[in-house]
């Protein structure tokens, strides 16, 4: 029994160093791609994979509590993983990607939903790419399989990992990706793709424009300009819809979209999206 008990201890000091244990019994050592997309680069992108082992050799592995967590009803969440701006760094090294304010931060999930994060994201408040949540619900309705995670309201599993903020009041629900699997630095000069789609001077076209690279992209491709391949490209899509029934379907989607709020978006802006999309040829 004593033999048996030193075993089992020193099985999870080993598990506590290299990886934690599921509840099937598997190690959980996910892995996270990084790359490098700039506007002069003719070669495919290379994507060098990295494991939560080695990220956990690498940095430090920290606890980050959640108050008032948007996805969970407001309440406290705590996890465990690694301050965002400490695995930029680490990409950036891994990549040889030079200075990391020269770019926008591209975040891919596992269902193709993409995320920009911008250095200026980060002045205003602090980010953390966790790998686990500490003490997720218990009960297997709502616990994912592997029980590190509670689950998420149409999306299930938010693993393998998720990035989450301090401060969810003054952060846009887009900048929470999870399901992550990839983290690309995107130059600047590759942002100007949008360039071609700018109206003019038009007031109302340029309104809807700039809320829907902003607000859009994420997901969808605007007349084929973008990374979002998550959903439909946005400019067909609303080629189908009135002013009215486009406002209907931003509010009340039927697909597994997170509708927008008047507080994001206004009618009114809604419909200036819609203009925009509509005077694409």
């Amino acid at each position: 029994m004593i033999r048996l008990t030193r075993l089992m201890l020193a099985s999870s000091i080993l598990i506590g160093f290299f990886g934690t244990v599921t509840a099937a019994g598997l190690e959980y050592n996910p892995s996270l791609t990084f790359s490098v997309r700039r506007a002069t680069d003719t070669d495919a992108v290379k994507k060098i994979s990295v494991t939560l082992a080695e990220l956990k050799q690498n940095l430090k592995n920290s606890t980050f509590t959640v108050n008032q967590h948007p996805v969970y009803n407001g309440r406290a969440v705590t996890y465990a993983g690694f301050y965002f701006k400490e695995v930029i760094q680490y990409a950036a090294k891994k990549t040889q990607a030079g200075s990391v304010s020269d770019y926008v931060y591209s975040l891919w999930a596992s269902d193709n939903f993409s995320a920009f994060i911008e250095p200026s994201d980060l002045q205003g408040g602090e980010a953390f790419l966790a790998w686990k949540e500490i003490g997720a619900d218990s009960d297997p309705s709502t616990v994912s399989p592997d029980g590190l995670w509670t689950l998420v309201e149409k999306h299930g599993n938010p693993g393998p990992f998720y990035l989450v903020w301090n401060n969810p009041e003054k952060t846009y629900w887009q900048k929470w990706p999870f399901k992550l699997v990839d983290l690309t630095f995107i130059s600047q000069d590759i942002l100007k793709t949008f360039n071609s789609l700018a109206p003019g001077n038009d007031f109302v076209l340029n309104k809807g424009y700039t809320l829907a690279v902003k607000n859009c992209t994420a997901c969808h491709q605007i007349a084929g300009k973008g990374f979002g391949k998550m959903a439909e490209d946005l400019s067909r899509l609303a080629q189908y819809r009135s002013g009215e029934a486009f406002v209907e379907q931003i509010r009340k989607p039927l697909s597994r979209m997170v509708p927008f709020t008047k507080v994001e978006l206004s009618d009114d802006d809604i419909r200036a999206i819609h203009q925009y999309l509509k005077s694409l040829k």
